[in-house]
């Protein structure tokens, strides 16, 4: 349980993106349906969290990105529920 050195995998493999704990995690930890709603859930509001932010007005993007945005948070949103 250290916090260094998890850059050599012993698989070979090489570095995997975060992608790969996701299953992972729901496999090792045994998720049941309960159990991944909670983290779906958690990724849908830390998502909706970053889009939320980005469409700011103060931030520095172009009007066609901040409607992506806007879709995007949306789109969290409804897996958040009302």
């Amino acid at each position: 349980m250290d916090a260094g050195g998890h850059q050599h995998d012993h698989t070979v493999v090489g570095a995997l993106p975060i992608w790969w704990d996701i299953p992972g995690a729901s496999v090792e930890w045994a998720f049941g349906d309960r159990e991944a709603a909670y983290f779906r859930a958690a990724y849908a509001a830390f998502r909706a969290g970053v889009a939320k932010l980005a469409r700011a007005p103060i931030a520095p993007i172009e009007p066609p990105s901040r409607a992506s945005l806007s879709a995007r948070l949306r789109y969290y949103g409804d897996w958040l529920g009302p």
